[in-house]
């Protein structure tokens, strides 16, 4: 089957662990045993997510990687994902210490975990706390 890129909302680049991690989160959504999902509000808000991010979409695998890390665009969604995961728990509140195998999984520094983190403030996606960060409070 041959795709239109016109057609294609994201197309992420990353490990068969990657791709598990989003059929499983998108099951509900998905058009029977295919590799195409319904047109859904969670998928959107995800991909606009990435977006915001700087991850854009990658049709051929980039190699911005540092010595022996992955690409930025997919530390960035480790570190995403982290965050969703510690949200979908019901956390209220995060601290540095839920990400500090972060460095050891993506080959970042740790003060590239803190200033990733910091972007997640400058877009209002979570605030700063004096003990670390808080989910931003979605209007409803």
């Amino acid at each position: 089957m041959s795709l239109r890129r016109s057609h294609v909302l994201i197309a992420l680049v990353g490990s068969r662990k990657l791709e598990r991690a989003l059929h499983d989160r998108f099951r509900a959504h998905q058009c029977g045993d295919t590799e195409w999902f319904e047109d859904a509000e969670d998928i959107k808000n995800y991909i606009i997510d990435r977006q915001t991010l700087g991850i854009h979409i990658h049709l051929a695998r980039t190699r911005d990687t540092l010595d022996s890390g992955m690409p930025t665009w997919e530390a960035v969604s480790v570190l995403v994902a982290r965050v969703d995961k510690l949200r979908d728990t019901g956390r209220t509140e995060i601290t540095y210490t839920d990400f500090r195998d972060i460095p050891s999984i993506t080959g970042r520094s740790r003060p590239w975990v803190y200033s990733a983190l910091a972007k997640l403030v400058d877009q209002g996606k979570l605030v700063k706390t004096v003990n670390g960060y808080a989910y931003k409070e979605e209007k409803k």
